[in-house]
């Protein structure tokens, strides 16, 4: 089969050979393997890497008993603390690469670009 290929590319003008591991014509694991040669050939340029996959951690924080601590400290000196919460909170996803999504009341939402961003 890899002669037939062969055979067939030398007889196309502009063409380029390309074989892939395996043993048979069933591809499942990167459909980019094909597709990006086909493109090449297609377009006559190469078509651009942009990363196309993106490791990403997600961290949800969240005070605990946070009506508890509303009763016990009274609406005024709870806004203070929820307030330096958000503010730390702002503060150290920002320190460490991140992007803060939402905030949540008695918590937040942040996105890293790894888990040891996210878990420092």
């Amino acid at each position: 089969m890899v002669e037939e290929g062969r055979y067939i590319a030398d007889r196309i003008v502009g063409t380029k050979f390309v074989e892939l591991p395996g043993e048979d014509h069933f591809v499942t694991i990167d459909p980019d393997q094909i597709l990006d040669p086909v493109e090449e050939f297609v377009t006559r340029s190469r078509p651009p890497r942009t990363g196309r996959h993106k490791l990403a951690t997600i961290l949800f924080v969240d005070i605990v008993d946070s009506t508890g601590r509303v009763v016990a400290l009274g609406d005024q000196n709870w806004k203070a603390v929820l307030d330096g919460f958000h503010q730390d909170g702002r503060k150290l996803v920002s320190e460490y690469n991140g992007r803060l999504v939402n905030t949540t009341g008695d918590g937040f939402v942040a996105v890293f670009d790894g888990p040891a961003r996210a878990i420092r």
